[in-house]
């Protein structure tokens, strides 16, 4: 990198390295593809009685009657570990029970039942062992994606576009419907 280079322009063994993704950048991407695949989305929702805890979601995602609570973490770290998925999990446990009142299935315009599932996005980190291991024990989904991946659906407005790129990078999450 040269004394001009702007910062997260070198090269790394040659290979051009791309600037880090920033939270928001991430956060405002995957909101987008959601969005594409029918998912009525909200960005930081402020749930009662969830809003106290020391961690809101980052994305509330609904349709039908799935609900998908989501937190994404964008990998400045190799490891993902155990404890940022237990306050997404405990998230997941108070709006469940909150989703059963008829107001917030008005809200969400859903039926009942409501499914409410939790899930870690990790966008150029993976999880660590301890993170696999409390996930299969409560049934947090773990989804990694790659930085490229974000940044494509960053650049693109095109539906039939981002729906394919939604169908690829989130393929492991248990919906019912794509």
């Amino acid at each position: 990198m040269g004394p001009t280079d702007p910062v997260g322009s070198g090269s790394r063994n040659g290979r051009h390295q791309l600037p880090q993704l920033s939270h928001n950048e991430a956060e405002a991407a995957i909101a987008k593809l959601f969005e594409s695949a029918g998912f009525t989305v909200l960005s930081e929702p402020r749930i009662s009685g969830v809003s106290s805890l020391p961690l809101n979601p980052d994305i509330l995602a609904f349709k039908n009657d799935e609900v998908l609570i989501i937190e994404v973490k964008v990998g400045r770290e190799k490891d993902i570990v155990a404890e940022d998925a237990q306050g997404i999990e405990m998230v997941r446990q108070l709006f469940a029970t909150q989703v059963a009142s008829s107001r917030w299935r008005a809200f969400l315009n859903t039926g009942s039942p409501t499914r409410v599932e939790s899930a870690l996005v990790m966008i150029g980190a993976k999880p660590s062992g301890s993170l696999r291991s409390f996930a299969a024990e409560t049934n947090v989904k773990l989804l990694s994606i790659d930085p490229e991946t974000v940044r494509r659906a960053m650049k693109t407005s095109d539906e039939q576009q981002l729906k394919s790129i939604f169908d690829q990078a989130l393929s492991g999450l248990p919906l019912r419907e794509r």
